[in-house]
């Protein structure tokens, strides 16, 4: 995964939760090990309204959009999906509802090996991705998160934190989801 150019990409990034996350992202680019700032990128099916939400998550962020790609991928076209995998570590996917739009972009990403996280309170498409793609995020190291409460109960900021990470993945969403994080990872690598 070292050649990929992005530490992450939030899919649906015009979306009204996601363009907040965004938000709390650019606010939060430089790593704290001093090891630079993590390469962000946004995602959805209309560049336009992409450049609008970047453009509304800029004002008051500490750094300039111009930095942050935007990749026009749409959740349906496996093909945009496959070069999007190309250029990130983890996905986060603001694409809803899950139970329609949701099991192509997970496919996609264990397929190549990449991180996913979502926001879905979707139990039922929970369990269908934990059922049709455990065994192979087994064999690809991808690691699937489904939070386990909807995302809009919790802050923006918690958030952003959950791609601050230190290393080449992503670390920690707040104190409890960080050790969740990373005890779920050890437990399949």
């Amino acid at each position: 995964m070292g050649d990929r150019g992005l530490d992450a990409v939030i899919l649906g990034a015009s979306g009204f939760v996601a363009k907040y996350i965004l938000r709390e992202f650019m606010r939060h680019l430089e790593r704290a090990d001093g090891q630079g700032r993590r390469r962000i990128g946004i995602a959805g099916h209309n560049r336009e309204k992409l450049a609008k939400a970047l453009q509304w998550a800029a004002q008051g962020a500490l750094q300039m959009p111009l930095l942050i790609p935007v990749i026009e991928a749409g959740v349906m076209d496996s093909a945009s999906m496959a070069a999007l995998c190309k250029r990130t570590q983890l996905i986060v996917n603001y694409v809803g509802p899950f139970c329609l739009y949701g099991e192509s972009v997970v496919a996609a990403y264990v397929e190549a090996g990449i991180d996913y996280l979502d926001i879905t309170g979707e139990q039922k498409f929970m369990e269908m991705m934990e059922e049709h793609y455990h065994s192979l995020a087994l064999l690809t190291g991808s690691l699937i998160i489904s939070t386990p409460v909807p995302m809009i109960m919790l802050p923006p900021t918690s958030v952003s934190y959950f791609i601050a990470g230190s290393g080449s993945h992503c670390s920690c969403l707040t104190a409890w989801m960080r050790m969740w994080f990373w005890s779920l990872r050890s437990e399949l690598c």
